[in-house]
């Protein structure tokens, strides 16, 4: 009888562990999202604090010569 207990604590110590893992993985889940929608709001709204994601646009000149015979 106390190996058939032994064994049950065993298993419901290794189920324990595992549903920790899950709720590990869960709030990690979560708060990727969270990030994401952090940073897909703060690309819309940074303009509004002053924050330009623009890109810097210059013209740039090069000569070229045709060598045409």
């Amino acid at each position: 009888m106390a190996r058939l207990l032994q064994k049950d604590h065993k298993q419901n110590r290794a189920k324990g562990k595992l549903f920790k893992m899950l709720r590990l993985l869960k709030y990690i889940f979560y708060l990727f999202i969270v990030a994401a929608i952090a940073f897909v709001g703060f690309a819309y709204l940074g303009p509004f604090f002053g924050v330009d994601f623009s890109a810097h646009m210059q013209t740039i000149e090069l000569p070229l010569t045709l060598d045409i015979n």
